[in-house]
């Protein structure tokens, strides 16, 4: 069975756990959801799959907008892989409705627990704390590819509506900023070697005098602050005294969107 799984990721963990999960699926093709993605011409396969970080409680924006773009035949086993610092409320929700107006199903979609990044808000997950959710990580792609390669169906789970109305307005909140950008800026530490500018997945950093620029169409997925090799980029004054993460089994040449390194 052919298997494509489409991934979005700002610090390495859902590529990750995409290709561990694509080593064991076998037959897989990994495609990043980038600003060139839709330019790609896009396989078909028995098998589709989703592995994303949680942002505000959903989708990042981005995967959501793929997804809603993405033609897939009828008939598609659908799966996807959410993995979450804190707490996934309506990512899978989100998947389910959009396959849904394509007259598709979500077939199996889990959660992962996955070391915390977002250091706009809270320090990086401890090291010890990071190596037990690698190992975590690490046991349940076994389940998940086992089900995956079996067709398993997993219903989505299911919450109250209080809650899945909450994290909608906090969704809401946190993706209806203009300018999700204006407060990220370089510190003197810079050395002007680019990495911001080609990680980025919505090709929205910009170096006109060697120094990044952001142009307003951030998806807060944060690669520019942890990829930095001098931690020169901040945000605000938040992120000053904050450490950096990104998983350490993947390189930065897997995270750049046009695969150059």
């Amino acid at each position: 069975m052919k298997n494509v799984i489409y991934y979005f990721s700002g610090t390495g963990n859902s590529l990750a756990l995409a290709k561990d999960i694509a080593g064991k699926l076998g037959d897989t093709q990994l495609i990043p959801v980038n600003h060139y993605t839709l330019k790609m011409e896009l396989p078909q396969a028995d098998r589709v799959g989703f592995v994303y970080p949680v942002y505000f409680f959903g989708l990042p924006r981005m995967m959501m907008d793929f997804i809603t773009k993405l033609n897939i035949a009828r008939g598609t086993y659908c799966f996807a892989v959410a993995d979450m610092g804190g707490t996934d409320v309506i990512s899978l929700l989100q998947v389910e409705r959009i396959l849904a107006s394509k007259g598709l199903k979500l077939s199996y979609g889990v959660n992962r627990l996955m070391p915390g990044n977002y250091i706009l808000m809270y320090p990086t997950t401890a090291e010890n704390k990071q190596a037990e959710l690698f190992g975590d990580a690490k046991k349940a792609v076994v389940q998940i590819s086992e089900d995956i390669n079996n067709n398993v169906l997993k219903s989505t789970p299911k919450h109250p509506w209080v809650l899945n109305a909450f994290a909608e307005i906090v969704y809401q909140i946190g993706y209806n900023k203009k300018k999700t950008d204006h407060n990220f800026w370089s510190t003197d530490d810079c050395i002007n070697c680019g990495i911001c500018a080609k990680i980025c997945p919505s090709a929205n950093i910009t170096l006109p005098k060697g120094k990044p620029v952001w142009n307003h169409d951030c998806h807060q997925c944060l690669a520019c602050i942890h990829w930095c090799p001098k931690a020169a980029i901040q945000y605000k004054k938040a992120t000053l005294t904050r450490g950096r993460y990104h998983h350490p089994d993947v390189k930065v040449e897997e995270m750049f969107p046009d695969g150059k390194n």
